[in-house]
């Protein structure tokens, strides 16, 4: 039964038609997600159907009695309550009847000689009671336990004023009291900004259970997946249903997408045709009334776009300008934090080129704390770090903060790279989608999105063989997301990245770092890989802890015992590996020793000893490339040579 529906829906801004004729039916107890990219009108439709909004044309019918509720992206909580009292508002109408049975209470206790009066109260009582009761009154404290825990508020904090909260936190709190209302139809923008990953899979389970209905806007993709029972699409300048989970409607749409491919060739085949004929035949007498007839039919054909048109994509591509040591970071009993205070400590781990290394921790933990503190934007509390030879670092701030509010786009792009002619500098931003007047834009004008296209673009143009990024999936769309993963997996260089998106954390990381309240733990694997190996039991978690443990004796017990033979054996492949180390180190001094020649003024002029340099270049690139190879292959006949002895 449909709780909800929209008939030819419109909205104009500007002149600009946002959408028209769309139509939409919301049943109850479905869950829906809605999907497409930054700008095309997601979060303008749920605000048009949770009645935020006017519409601007076309008819939404509610059934009566539905409680509708809406919660956009970072809405902040504001209130002068204590967070356990700010989540007891929700139940206000069902607390005011307990109030009522109380002063019923104390009027039967002084009323005690008055039989029928007694009598009378004590029946207003019992209704009163029942009612509460129907109202699952006496849950009121345990839902709200419940739901406090599920966002991270523990009990030590139900006492602390909402105003006190940070952004996040009370953006969080938001979200948790509309959840407690459950309501018959609630619309989420972006639910799942703020949260840690573990309050984000708490969500999911919650939402899963969720018994009325649900309408979703996100870009996350596994949250999408795991809550959400249909699909509503912007797909090629249109809202599609799909019956499905957002992978269902990946699949579905690319099958659509072969079909209007073959449709548009077909229309353009038989538009060719007619348009021979005509061509050919108007001017003959024999001829002109069926080429006239051909004529007419060409001009009433309703003309298909090109499908692929219709939708713009960033263009990214990530290229290191020079390769780095073999060793490119690594870090050292370290501690991070603010004003002597470590937010995480005992963190070890080592990044060797080309890895590409999640960190994910809850929200606090410190792994924004950790990059500031690896780009020298923060000292150390305690520890050591310690970068690569030939380490050039590029950094992405979630925060923005190497933006300047005051300037346009293109001043910002042009005064990081003032060589470049114009054209080229407008060619460049016209790939992350700047064109026309948005270059010149105000930094503080544009969204989230907007600023995260910028702050890639000039990343990209850098040209680091070291990119540690803090959230870099923030605020991009699934398709430009989508774009960024592919560039980064092509990416030569070397990655640590923070993030909380899944999707992105399993489509690129090849290692995860969990920050722990212990230390950081080192998993060989991505999201997936992690998950997994933390529902197992203890004893069967296969991870490699890189934190240190001072002053333990070594587990001899775990370790077996090696034959003589297989002591040879292992003793000559890591002996090899060491060998190749020697030659990637050797080859690497030389490799910058004739990168510093060849960069010297006076050898410009001098083109003989230019191109013997940059052959010899090219020389000791090969043979450092074989090293890394053969290194690499030793390394996995040691792996595999331990794993038989397990």
């Amino acid at each position: 039964m449909s709780i909800l529906q929209a008939n030819n829906l419109k909205k104009e801004f500007n002149s600009n038609i946002i959408f028209e004729n769309l139509n939409l039916k919301i049943e109850k107890n479905e869950k829906i997600g809605i999907v497409g990219p930054n700008g095309v009108g997601k979060s303008t439709l749920i605000k048009m159907l949770a009645k935020i909004i006017p519409i601007d044309g076309g008819e939404i019918i509610t059934q009566p009695g539905i409680n509708v509720a809406y919660l956009a992206q970072d809405a902040l909580l504001d209130s002068d309550l204590s967070v356990y009292e700010e989540m007891k508002t929700v139940f206000a109408p069902i607390l005011k009847i307990k109030e009522k049975a109380e002063q019923l209470e104390q009027e039967i206790s002084k009323t005690a000689q008055d039989e029928e009066k007694v009598n009378s109260l004590l029946a207003q009582y019992d209704q009163a009671m029942q009612k509460f009761e129907k109202e699952d009154g006496y849950s009121i404290d345990a839902n709200i336990r419940k739901i406090l825990a599920g966002f991270n508020f523990p009990e030590s904090r139900y006492d602390e004023p909402v105003p006190n909260l940070s952004g996040g936190e009370k953006s969080r709190l938001a979200l948790a009291k509309i959840l407690l209302k459950q309501p018959d139809l609630l619309f989420l923008d972006e639910p799942t900004n703020h949260l840690d990953l573990n309050t984000l899979i708490w969500l999911e389970d919650y939402l899963k259970s969720y018994h009325n209905a649900l309408v979703i806007v996100s870009h996350d993709q596994y949250f999408l997946n795991r809550v959400t029972t249909r699909t509503l699409a912007f797909h090629h300048g249109k809202f599609k249903s799909y019956s499905g989970n957002y992978s269902f409607y990946l699949t579905e749409s690319q099958k659509q997408d072969v079909e209007e491919e073959k449709h548009y060739e077909e229309q353009q085949k038989e538009m060719n045709k007619l348009e021979t004929f005509v061509e050919k035949n108007i001017t003959r007498a024999s001829t002109t009334k069926r080429a006239q007839s051909k004529r007419k039919q060409l001009e009433k054909m309703e003309i298909m776009d090109h499908p692929a048109s219709e939708d713009k994509s960033i263009h990214l591509n990530f290229n290191a300008k020079k390769r780095s040591g073999n060793m490119v970071l690594s870090t050292h009993d370290l501690a991070v934090g603010y004003d002597g205070e470590a937010l995480v400590k005992n963190i070890n781990f080592e990044v060797k080129i080309g890895e590409k290394i999640a960190v994910i921790g809850p929200n606090g933990r410190g792994k924004s704390t950790l990059v500031k503190t690896l780009i020298g934007q923060i000292p150390p509390i305690s520890g050591s770090f310690q970068l690569g030879s030939n380490v050039d670092v590029g950094y992405y701030d979630q925060g923005f903060q190497q933006l300047n509010p005051e300037k346009t786009v293109i001043d910002q792009f042009w005064d990081e790279f003032p060589l470049l002619e114009k054209g080229d500098v407008l060619k460049k931003l016209a790939g992350l989608l700047f064109t026309g007047d948005e270059v010149n834009l105000k930094v503080e004008r544009l969204s989230g999105g907007q600023k995260a296209r910028l702050a890639l673009l000039i990343l990209m143009e850098q040209g680091n063989n070291l990119l540690i990024l803090d959230e870099p999936t923030n605020h991009l769309d699934i398709n430009s997301k989508e774009v960024l993963e592919h560039a980064l997996d092509k990416y030569q260089g070397t990655i640590l990245f923070v993030s909380h998106d899944r999707f992105f954390i399993n489509e690129l990381a090849d290692k995860t770092i969990d920050l722990t309240p212990n230390g950081s733990v080192t998993y060989l694997g991505n999201w997936d890989y992690y998950s997994e190996k933390n529902n197992e039991p203890n004893e069967k978690k296969i991870v490699k802890s890189e934190t240190k443990v001072k002053n333990s004796a070594p587990n001899d017990s775990a370790k077996p015992v090696l034959s003589f033979e297989q002591q040879k054996q292992l003793r000559k492949l890591t002996k090899e590996q060491a060998n190749y180390e020697e030659i990637i180190a050797k080859n690497e001094k030389i490799l910058a020793e004739l990168q510093e020649e060849a960069a010297k003024p006076e050898n410009g002029y001098d083109l003989d000893k230019l191109n013997d340099l940059t052959n010899e270049i090219e020389k000791t690139e090969e043979l450092l490339d074989e090293a890394m190879t053969a290194w690499t292959e030793k390394g996995e006949e040691i792996d595999e040579f331990n794993s038989t002895l397990s």
